[in-house]
């Protein structure tokens, strides 16, 4: 039997209502995203979202929706895999004046939205960390080391006296020497550093080289 007051139990079930209201925007869930913003900070056009619509016919990628939003464009998807192409096709399509995103973003309800209730922000540890995705550039990793090589080569070829003129040439380190004996000494000095090397010599009009 309820001995409480009715306006107790009247101020228990408007609060269990409050609750239950502010936590609805949570059960609706999340869209991934992808969100285009222009680099100068200006509003996006009506022109940039038809662009954006029939770049993603052309691709035959599907999304839920796109909508113009307080100055930014928002793609919705259903599946993360088409937000990772979309991603990657619109930073080739539009340029570098536009910054291309990804994001989530809430499947609120617009009645919802009308009374300003908004889903809890997640911070990373709740979503269960971030990706990164690295990219190397190759070519300068290449040129990194065989810079790093050359000065290794010289320092080895100047701890035993040889004298040399160690260069990049054409994606390939050449050390030249003054005569055939020091060709071969330096030949197996270098040999030793790294066994896997592909090493050739050269001996024309009088100057040798590795």
């Amino acid at each position: 039997m309820n001995r409480y007051p009715a306006w107790k139990n009247i101020l228990v079930l408007l609060s269990a209502l409050a609750g239950i209201l502010f936590a609805l925007p949570n059960l609706y869930g999340e869209d991934p995203a992808v969100q285009v913003t222009l680099d100068s900070a200006e509003p996006v056009t009506e022109g940039v979202q038809t662009r954006v619509e029939e770049a993603l016919k052309r691709q035959d990628i599907a999304f839920r929706s796109a909508s113009l939003d307080d100055g930014r464009l928002l793609i919705r998807f259903e599946r993360v895999a088409s937000q990772l192409r979309t991603s990657d096709m619109l930073r080739g399509e539009l340029g570098e004046e536009y910054v291309v995103a990804l994001t989530l973003a809430p499947r609120t309800p617009a009645w919802l939205r009308a009374l300003g209730l908004e889903p809890m922000s997640l911070g990373l540890d709740l979503r269960g960390g971030v990706h990164f995705l690295y990219e190397a550039d190759l070519e300068a990793v290449v040129q990194q080391t065989l810079e790093r090589m050359m000065n290794d080569f010289g320092r080895l070829l100047r701890d035993e006296r040889i004298q040399r003129r160690v260069q990049l040439v054409d994606g390939a380190i050449r050390i030249a020497v003054n005569g055939p004996e020091e060709l071969d000494r330096a030949e197996e000095i270098v040999r030793e550093t790294d066994p896997l090397l592909d090493i050739f010599s050269e001996a024309e009009n009088g100057e040798y080289a590795l």
